[in-house]
Parts: C-alpha cells; sequence; structure tokens
C-alpha cells in the first residue's frame, strides 16, 4: 500500500505540472475502459478501489457519488504459477481516462480472490450509503478532516462474498465506514469509532435496564443541554431530541421494534455514546 501511495503521488505530480485536471467517474467506467483496451488479457480483476490521501489532495473520492479521480486495479494471472499481481492506475484527465502501469513486483496474488461480472456499480453503493443517516451524517461533519477515504470492490474473507467497502478516516481513532454486498448493494455492516479504545470506554454511558422493553435511563455527566441520536441496526435515525434533560436521560423504547440500537449522546460539549437492546 505504501508503495502504491508513492507510485500515485509521483503521477499526482506530473499531472499538477501539466496543468491537467482530474475529474470523477465511477467504478464501472474504469472497468470498461479496462476491457475495451484488453488490459487484463491473461488476468482476473482482484480489486477496484478508488483512494483519496490527504498526501495526494488531487486524488479526491465522493462516497455520497460513488465516484473517485482515480483508480487502482489489481489482478491476478490465470497462470498459477504467476504469482505477481498486475496493477493499474485509472485517471480521468478533462474526461478522458486513461491509465498507467503499476510496479507489483513486491506483492503476491497468493489467497487472492478473483471477482465475478455481476457487481453492482459504484453509484448504486452510494445511494445506499445516503439512506444511512449515521454514515451521511458522519461523512459531512468530517469532510474537510478526512485523511484517507476507500471505496473498493473486493472480496471478503470473513463474509465469503465480494463486498463494496467503504471507509472514511479522520484518524486512528476516528474512523466510520460501512460493507455492501458487491451483486445487491445490500449493507451488510457498519462500524464507526470516534475516539480512541480507551476513550471509548470511559465515554461509554450505561443504558438502565439493558435489555429494555419501554423506558431506560442514561445517567449524563453534566446538566444542561443534551442532544441524543437513536440509531437502527442499518444506521438508520430512529429516535432524536434536543433539550435540558437535568442529569438523567429518559427514554421512552416502547414504539420500537425488538434490535440493538446505538445512541450518540452530545452533553455540555462532549459526545458519549450508549447501546441498549430492545426485547420484549
Amino acid at each position: 500500500m505504501k508503495k502504491l501511495f508513492l507510485v500515485l503521488a509521483a503521477f499526482v505530480v506530473f499531472v499538477s505540472s501539466s496543468s491537467a485536471q482530474l475529474s470523477f467517474f465511477t467504478a464501472k467506467d474504469a472497468y470498461n475502459y479496462i476491457k475495451t483496451k484488453n488490459l487484463l488479457d491473461g488476468y482476473k480483476l482482484t480489486s477496484l478501489m478508488a483512494i483519496q490521501n490527504s498526501q495526494i489532495p488531487m486524488a479526491e473520492v465522493d462516497l455520497l457519488a460513488g465516484k473517485g479521480k482515480i483508480w487502482v486495479a489489481t489482478a491476478k494471472s490465470n497462470d498459477e504459477t504467476d504469482t505477481i499481481p498486475k496493477g493499474l492506475l485509472l485517471m480521468s484527465i478533462l474526461g478522458n481516462i486513461s491509465h498507467q502501469d503499476v510496479d507489483a513486483s513486491t506483492e503476491s496474488t497468493v489467497g487472492m480472490q478473483s471477482l465475478g461480472e455481476t457487481w453492482v456499480n459504484s453509484t448504486e453503493v452510494a445511494v445506499k450509503i445516503k439512506e444511512n443517516e449515521q454514515f451521511v451524517k458522519f461523512i459531512n461533519d468530517n469532510d474537510d478532516k478526512f485523511q484517507m477515504v476507500i471505496m473498493g470492490l473486493l472480496y471478503h474473507p470473513q463474509f465469503n462474498t465480494e463486498v463494496w467497502m467503504t471507509s472514511a478516516m479522520v484518524s486512528e481513532e476516528t474512523v466510520g465506514g460501512c460493507l455492501y454486498n458487491a451483486t445487491s448493494a445490500d449493507q451488510i455492516e457498519c462500524t464507526f469509532m470516534m475516539t480512541s479504545i480507551q476513550d471509548a470506554v470511559s465515554k461509554m454511558l450505561a443504558a438502565v435496564p439493558n435489555p429494555a422493553k419501554d423506558m431506560l435511563s442514561i445517567e449524563l455527566p453534566e446538566q444542561g443541554e443534551t442532544e441524543y441520536y437513536i440509531y437502527n441496526e442499518v444506521g438508520n435515525i430512529v429516535k432524536s431530541d434536543k433539550s435540558n434533560f437535568g442529569d438523567k436521560l429518559l427514554l421512552n423504547v416502547n414504539d420500537l421494534p425488538n434490535g440493538v440500537y446505538s445512541i450518540l449522546i452530545n452533553n455540555a460539549g462532549k459526545t458519549f455514546n450508549s447501546r441498549v437492546t430492545v426485547v420484549r
């Protein structure tokens, strides 16, 4: 990955020096270009990723549009004895897609799974992202702070399927992202880590009782104006409010279906988290 960024950085310097303008394009645009130019003859695609890095400002990724300015494709040879992957860097300059080969001789395709042809375009994943209110809020709140953004198509061994991986990182302690099924764009799981592991433990507020079936309470660290959001398992806001709740937040979850819910609490200028399981 580090070597890839060096190649990417060198290319972007070249693009900048030539006053060229990179434009956004989709994963299918990139893949159709690859097929049209027969760039993967004798190879099978293993990943296709748009990557944004703070050190390479021109390499942008727009998760809400499902587009990137630079896509990186990797592929494995049809000859199983050849374990050196093929790498391609694809970019759109003034609307015209072009490519550059990436030296991947230090890498290996051992363990890599090739991808099929039934995956949905990155724009369809963007539609699903926009349906996830928690993810959208995370993106909008941190849009100018991201150190890295990735939108990638690859095989996921844990789920034994092809996935779209979407991730946005402000720092090692503040990361958000979701996995989507590559052929249906259905959301598989989402993770949002807003603090370090140690801080996360200290900033978790206990919901009592847990599990809950009607009313639950959360002790607040400080009195004053408090805002809360309750998210369901797919990241949508199901309840929210903003008021002065005193030193205890009382929530009625009687109208919520059975399931696990995440609660984001902004109290006296600080952010806390809680989780509760609703069971009846």
